[in-house]
């Protein structure tokens, strides 16, 4: 007869592991909240040898930390406050977040964010902030153009100011050379409807500026389209 139960291999894991004691805290153990600067507030929901499985809410796939106790001693999970009473939490009534068991910034992390309309939305935002991660800017890598880029492209770049490229537009023409897939994605209001050929005539700009037609494809028209203008096809 076939078990129409599906297998818990949770359990099967823990039947063949070897019984040893507790390595971890009991903040650790499967049901146990946790927090994580990264990923909020969530819940421990199985072990496997070293590894440490969890869930968070928003995120569909659990979440595991490799080497747990590299994880705590780097401050990537640890333990939440306490969490209210049960009294407490009747007087709260269903539904409402325990603060608690959620840590919130400080006005002090808050107040270091160098840009003031994010600083703005964190204040406005600061009871339902669980961390604050400020990423320094760093300078680019800037490489001389290459000396293989047509002359008329190179001169029109020249006269636009442009002297070197950035390492990742240099990867990017890489990339088209050898023949690969190339995705560029960028943040609103960067100029993409500007620059895709059809408003501004940037085509035509090219060509005034001494780029030869063959060498200018119409990307966001379709092929079947490119081939009634005096551009390339692709």
């Amino acid at each position: 007869m076939t078990n129409p139960e599906p297998p818990d291999y949770a359990a099967l894991i823990r039947a063949v592991t070897p019984n040893s004691e507790r390595k971890h805290p009991e903040w650790l153990d499967p049901g146990q909240p946790l927090f994580s600067p990264k990923y909020g507030q969530g819940e421990v929901i199985s072990w496997m040898g070293n590894i440490l499985i969890a869930k968070f809410p928003g995120y569909s796939i659990p979440v595991q930390f490799k080497n747990w106790q590299q994880s705590v001693e780097t401050g990537e999970i640890a333990p939440v406050s306490a969490p209210a009473s049960s009294s407490q939490s009747e007087e709260k009534g269903a539904g409402e977040v325990e603060s608690a068991s959620f840590c919130q910034v400080s006005a002090a992390e808050i107040a270091a964010i160098p840009q003031p309309k994010f600083r703005a939305i964190a204040q406005e935002l600061a009871s339902h902030l669980s961390a604050v991660r400020i990423t320094p800017p760093a300078s680019g890598s800037l490489y001389a153009i290459p000396r293989d880029l047509p002359s008329p492209l190179q001169n029109a770049l020249r006269g636009l100011g442009i002297h070197e490229l950035y390492s990742h537009q240099i990867e990017a023409l890489d990339c088209l050379r050898q023949g690969g897939d190339l995705s560029i994605v960028t943040p609103t209001a960067s100029g993409k409807t500007r620059y895709d050929g059809t408003e501004d005539a940037i085509a035509d700009w090219l060509v005034a500026k001494g780029v030869p037609k063959q060498d200018i494809v119409l990307a966001y028209h379709a092929p079947y389209v490119r081939q009634y203008t005096e551009f390339a096809l692709g």
